[in-house]
């Protein structure tokens, strides 16, 4: 297995934010940033995981040259 650690944002908290533990302990992933357009929920679950990096425009994300996976999590009903 490879030992290589990817920094990873994560688009969409709806869902989303269950993937954040998950990323969190991963040995290959450093979580960056998180991105949700409801800046009210951005802040409650940026708070209580310990995200200081938010972003509420995914463009905005696009162009943080310190993300290399960026996880985009739909609404359930779209799926």
């Amino acid at each position: 297995m490879s030992s290589k650690v990817v920094n990873v944002g994560i688009v969409g908290l709806e869902v989303g934010a269950e993937f954040i533990p998950i990323y969190q302990k991963h040995r290959n992933a450093n979580l960056v940033a998180i991105c949700q357009r409801s800046r009210k929920k951005l802040d409650k679950i940026g708070d209580t995981f310990g995200i200081k990096v938010r972003y509420d425009n995914y463009e905005d994300m696009l162009k943080d040259d310190r993300i290399d996976v960026i996880r985009i999590n739909t609404p359930l009903q779209i799926h």
